[in-house]
């Protein structure tokens, strides 16, 4: 296995254990994230998103796909908590000096809007 998806691994595993010291390790100083609803600049405010996020779920179906400085992880996300939805999704990432530099996530949004989730940036 590449050392890119082992990272991009441990970013998704921090994530869903709020390990914030270990999600940290995982991003560049100048991460940027951007997906449909929302959108952060810096570690610091992934970690907040991640502290606080509304949501209870967990990955299945997991694949990863490697080219170059690029790792794609398409995966289907089953939310069980506020409501009970799986959502296919795809994140394309892109490292520098073995960190995730930027994050782009792309999914349907009618499952979160239809459940009265909002845009947040």
């Amino acid at each position: 296995m590449s050392n890119l998806i082992d990272v991009a691994i441990r970013n998704s595993a921090a994530f869903h254990k709020k390990d914030s010291a270990a999600l940290r390790s995982t991003l560049h100083t100048d991460y940027h994230f951007k997906g449909p609803m929302m959108e952060m600049n810096g570690p610091e405010e992934c970690v907040t998103f991640m502290e606080n996020m509304p949501f209870m779920c967990t990955d299945k179906n997991v694949r990863y796909i490697q080219d170059g400085n690029t790792v794609v992880k398409v995966f289907d996300v089953a939310f069980t908590q506020p409501f009970q939805e799986t959502v296919s999704m795809c994140e394309v990432m892109t490292f520098e000096g073995g960190k995730i530099l930027k994050s782009e996530l792309f999914y349907d949004t009618a499952p979160f809007t239809k459940n009265g989730m909002k845009e947040s940036a």
